[in-house]
């Protein structure tokens, strides 16, 4: 059983469960300072450094994230399924097991990222950019 707490910090509404992971209310635009708050939580989340409550785990799931600019970010473990990332920019970014199943990445760029054992599983990867890509153990 999951069970689920609802939170509102004045950036933004999230759930959160027992094992710490927040997830965006679906159907919510994310504002810019909404996205640099989730992805510093979930940087803290990879490095454990922080009070439990100062830290998640990156959930998009079915989020409209076209055209975002994740360059440079690690967002390791992120969940992405069925996000539409159709022309994100993920240069240089650390996506290990990062779970793009059944997401749009139409003209988003992979370039110089490290994909290693990322799940991109029924996601729609037409014109998709995987320049010197790390695709180690990629779930297709």
């Amino acid at each position: 059983m999951v069970i689920l707490l609802f939170i509102k910090d004045g950036r933004g509404s999230y759930y959160k469960n027992q094992n710490y992971s927040y997830f965006l209310l679906k159907g919510n635009f994310i504002m810019t300072d909404d996205m640099e708050r989730i992805l510093q939580l979930h940087q803290n989340w990879l490095m454990e450094t922080e009070e439990p409550l100062d830290r998640l785990r990156a959930d998009f799931t079915g989020q409209d994230l076209h055209g975002i600019d994740f360059s440079g970010r690690d967002l390791s473990l992120a969940i992405f399924k069925g996000a539409n990332l159709e022309g994100a920019n993920f240069f240089n970014a650390k996506l290990v097991g990062a779970n793009f199943e059944g997401a749009n990445l139409t003209k988003a760029s992979f370039t110089n990222a490290n994909l290693t054992a990322a799940n991109i599983k029924n996601a729609n990867t037409s014109d998709t950019i995987f320049n010197n890509a790390q695709l180690y153990g990629v779930i297709e």
